[in-house]
């Protein structure tokens, strides 16, 4: 049986099943099968590309819904996967270093993210945490 190779736009979408995966806005959602949302796989990206983030930062980041996010870091921190840290007024969150399978899935981040399309890519991996200083030429 030839493989075919089928390349479809959607709305910002590329489907395509040589590799198996779904590029949409802002990312390459290919976990969402294996943990089972989309919110899921950007929490998990976002942490495992900045080692810690916070959950408006990820909704801001990817665009999408503050609650959606805030709910699976919840159940993701329930699970024990990612654990926080109070910072100020600002609960941030990391991957929880106790996690049984934490290399393992740090393994899967990591080689998910480099599927993801390198502007988005370079986003997630430039993590600038204070502001330019006055004047200083972009």
């Amino acid at each position: 049986m030839a493989k075919i190779d089928l390349i479809l736009p959607i709305e910002n979408a590329i489907i395509t099943n040589n590799i198996g995966y779904i590029t949409n806005y802002k990312g390459a959602i290919m976990l969402k099968s294996i943990l089972g949302s989309e919110n899921a796989e950007r929490v998990l990206i976002f942490i495992a590309a900045r080692d810690e983030g916070y959950a408006t930062e990820i909704a801001n980041f990817f665009e999408t819904s503050l609650f959606g996010i805030q709910s699976q870091l919840e159940r993701l921190e329930t699970g024990n996967v990612l654990v926080n840290q109070t910072v100020g007024r600002t609960r941030v969150y990391t991957l929880n270093p106790a996690y049984p399978f934490v290399n393992e899935l740090k393994s899967l981040l990591t080689k998910a993210l480099e599927f993801y399309p390198e502007e988005v890519r370079e986003k997630l991996l430039f993590n600038r945490r204070r502001p330019r200083r006055r004047g200083k030429p972009l």
